[in-house]
């Protein structure tokens, strides 16, 4: 019967591990089939824990971290065969190179599980592609994998990679470092873009992720590759978009900031945050790989900010392995690393992870009854045991505190800024506590350009335009002061009634002009209460319904009264001139029926329009105002406008062409009657003022209330103002040469004026001509 053991699987792995190599291309091995591996070993006093350490020693832009990584490597393993970690155990370490390719990769492992001993961990390699392939195929020979410089997310997914870990820590995990940062700005606002690959992808994917969840709002993301570049930033400028993370490899990152510099999308109002680390002098353009000059790129590139983990210990502490972080550099021979990372402090605590895991695994054999020499590439149960007493551990290393969260090392996390030309620490991160820290040890205060913070967005502000109290009341006393003088007039008229000049101008009438502009002045006083003073638009829709009616029917009391009086002038002297009024003349209460008709007339078409179209509050944005203190503070308002569905098409304009009709008609009768020289009973003069200064306000508002529409409460004054200075003109033109000639005594006993052979009663009710025929039809009709 069939059995589906390790073996099996082993040979499944085999096959697949044969399939990557013909799909990868041909293997282009360095070594001999049958030497040695590099650093192997000749002692058998002591038991060996072989360690494939798998580098990017050539063929690509990884080496030289590679042969860093190497070098670091051999000296961990040194230091802990001399200082004797693991009693009665040595390390043992054999290095290939896989030059960056999965090819290359999957033969040097295979290399040495059939040519060499038993291979215990696998330590590398830092090309996420290779790693990847590696990490699927370890596990089926019990084998745990350490790497000290694969970042790929994928690689955190522990159902696919249950054996694998890394000392150097993975973006993701720099994510809550990233939100407090913002948190620390009070940024809300951010956009991403990063390369059109797995591993840049997969990091921006989990950053929007876990900062959406924070309630951290993305404008716009993007997964580009470099035809696509100019269109994305094209995009984060049209969305004001200010706060700009970004993942892509030195190449890519040029072009990205080549198209940023052309389009402005860096300086004071621009923050980029870049994941990784690059190397020194990246952005020079050495091999025109960008049509921008270096001196442009480092423009574009200044005040970006990095977040990597911390790869020393600070204050000069002591690591694990019992020397410092300047001892160990100083022990390696090597400068300090010229990144803003150091690869071979990684690869270092990577052995010196495996040494400590070794140690504290063995008690827990023993306990289990079982051995490390039973450790063969098919016990999983002592591959278990190690991984879980790995995946506990915390020590001091060279990078800083190591512990393992899953995959990924629980690092703490530095930001660093770029500033002419210098990288600066500005901040770390402690996972632990939730620290961010901006007074850490070796930190520089944050450089903004213009030493001032930039906005996530434009900082919007929003208010309803209300009219000021100040203005408000001022009109609000001038219309009450109109009222007062109208009602002055009013007491003049009937204090005076009986004198013959007031008899004569239709002192009635007079009254009714009077009152409708005291409507007027009310509308005008109505127009005020706004927002600011109801506090809830609900209340102001009554309002609106009172500004029409008194300004509609103030309107046609006041002037309706004047034309009315003017019209019977008119048919007065039109008839007079045929030389006998055959027919009634139009008496005070006729005329006061037809004011009346007029504001009947106004009250049934309002109500149909309430009615049937009703009237209701809106606000009406206004032009956005920007700060000229600071660019990007913007105010958005709104104005409270009284509106209808068919207010500006239908009511309106039916309004405006029945009162323009009353006008026309007020200019026919005042040109009509100009030559009648009877001031006491003509009044066209002051009809033709008030109707010139009607439609000289009316242009006048117009025009300028449509250019200063946005300053509400200068289009309050103006409206108001002009309103006022019409219905006083009026009052004025018409009231004011009657309490003159009361004032002087010019009336005389006798107001019967010489004119064409016309005699005025004083009872204003006739005109007498000194003719028999009149006498007879007067007898005839009274």
């Amino acid at each position: 019967m069939f059995r589906w053991d390790a073996s099996c699987r082993q040979t499944l792995v085999l096959l697949y591990c044969s399939c990557l190599l013909t799909i990868t291309g041909p293997v282009h091995g360095d070594a001999d089939d049958d030497a040695p591996l590099a650093s192997e070993q000749e002692e058998h006093s002591v038991e060996f824990i072989n360690i494939l350490g798998l580098f990017e020693l050539s063929s690509c832009e990884l080496a030289k971290n590679g042969r860093l990584e190497a070098k670091a490597a051999q000296l961990a393993v040194k230091l802990i065969n001399e200082r004797a970690v693991i009693p009665g155990y040595q390390l043992r370490l054999f290095a290939n190179d896989t030059m960056c390719s999965v090819g290359e990769g999957i033969y040097a492992f295979l290399d040495a599980l059939f040519l060499g001993p038993r291979i215990h961990f696998l330590l590398g390699p830092s090309d996420d592609e290779v790693a990847i392939e590696l990490a699927r195929a370890s596990p089926y020979w019990a084998m745990l994998q350490i790497s000290a410089g694969a970042t790929s997310p994928a690689l955190s997914d522990r159902n696919h990679f249950r054996y694998f870990f890394r000392t150097i820590t993975p973006d993701q995990s720099h994510n809550n470092a990233r939100l407090e940062f913002l948190r620390h700005f009070r940024w809300q606002y951010a956009a991403t873009i990063n390369e059109n690959t797995e591993s840049y992808a997969l990091a921006m994917n989990a950053l929007v992720g876990a900062l959406e969840d924070q309630n951290i709002t993305f404008r716009a993301t993007g997964s580009i590759g470099e035809s696509k570049i100019r269109e994305q930033l094209e995009l984060f400028k049209e969305k004001d978009a200010r706060i700009l993370f970004g993942a892509f490899s030195v190449e890519f990152a040029k072009q990205v900031f080549c198209e940023a510099f052309r389009l402005g999308l860096y300086g004071s109002r621009y923050v980029w945050f870049l994941s990784g680390s690059y190397p020194v002098g990246w952005w020079k353009n050495r091999a025109n790989e960008t049509t921008c000059t270096t001196a442009q790129l480092e423009k574009a590139i200044d005040g970006y900010i990095s977040v990597t983990t911390s790869d020393a210990l600070m204050n000069n502490k002591v690591s694990a392995a019992g020397i410092t972080y300047e001892e160990f550099i100083h022990l390696l021979d090597e400068n300090s690393p010229s990144s803003t990372y150091s690869p071979q402090a990684l690869a270092f605590d990577a052995i010196w992870t495996i040494a400590l895991a070794v140690q504290k695994s063995l008690p827990v054999l023993e306990r289990n009854g079982l051995r490390w020499m039973d450790y063969d590439d098919t016990n999983q149960e002592i591959a278990q045991i190690v991984a879980g007493v790995l995946s506990r551990l915390d020590f001091p290393g060279i990078s800083g505190p190591i512990r393992f969260s899953g995959a990924d090392r629980v690092g703490v996390s530095v930001f660093r800024q770029f500033v002419q030309k210098e990288t600066n620490t500005i901040a770390m991160y402690y996972p632990d506590d939730g620290l961010l820290s901006f007074n850490c040890s070796g930190c520089e205060p944050v450089s903004w350009e213009g030493s001032r913070k930039p906005a996530d967005r434009r900082h919007e502000s929003y208010v309803i335009e209300v009219i000021e109290t100040e203005v408000f009341v001022s009109i609000t006393i001038i219309s009450f002061f109109g009222i007062i003088i109208a009602c002055l007039f009013l007491l003049f008229n009937f204090r005076f009634r009986n004198e013959k000049f007031i008899k004569l101008s239709s002192p009635k009438l007079n009254n009714t002009t009077a009152l409708g502009c005291c409507l007027v002045y009310a509308s005008v006083i109505s127009l005020g209460i706004d927002f600011g003073i109801t506090g809830d638009l609900y209340y102001s829709r009554p309002i609106c319904h009172l500004r029409i009616f008194f300004f509609s029917t103030g309107f046609s009391v006041a002037f309706g009264s004047l034309f009315l009086k003017t019209f019977r002038v008119h048919q007065i002297f039109r008839k007079a001139s045929r030389g006998v009024i055959k027919s009634k003349l139009l008496r005070d209460n006729q005329l006061l029926s037809g004011v009346g008709l007029l504001f009947i007339l106004d009250c049934i078409l309002l109500t149909i329009w309430f009615l049937v179209d009703p009237i209701r509050v809106e606000l009406r944005p206004l032009p956005e105002i920007y700060s000229l203190l600071d660019p990007d503070v913007i105010l958005r308002r709104d104005v409270e406008v009284c509106s209808s569905d068919y207010m500006g098409s239908v009511w309106l304009p039916f309004l405006y062409m029945y009162k323009g009709l009353m006008l026309l008609a007020g200019i026919f009768l005042t040109f009509e009657t100009r030559h009648v020289k009877i001031p006491a009973l003509n009044d066209s003069q002051a009809v033709g003022l008030s109707i010139y200064n009607v439609v000289i306000c009316s242009v006048i508002a117009f025009a300028v209330t449509q250019i200063i529409l946005e300053h509400h409460t200068l289009h309050f004054v103006l409206i108001a103002s002009l309103t006022i200075a019409t219905t006083t003109g009026t009052l004025c033109f018409l009231f004011l040469p009657k309490i003159l000639t009361v004032v002087k005594k010019n009336t005389g006993d006798d107001p019967m004026l010489s004119a064409s052979g016309l005699k005025v009663e004083c009872n204003t009710r006739r005109l007498a001509i000194e003719d028999p025929r009149e006498r007879y039809f007067y007898g005839r009709q009274y």
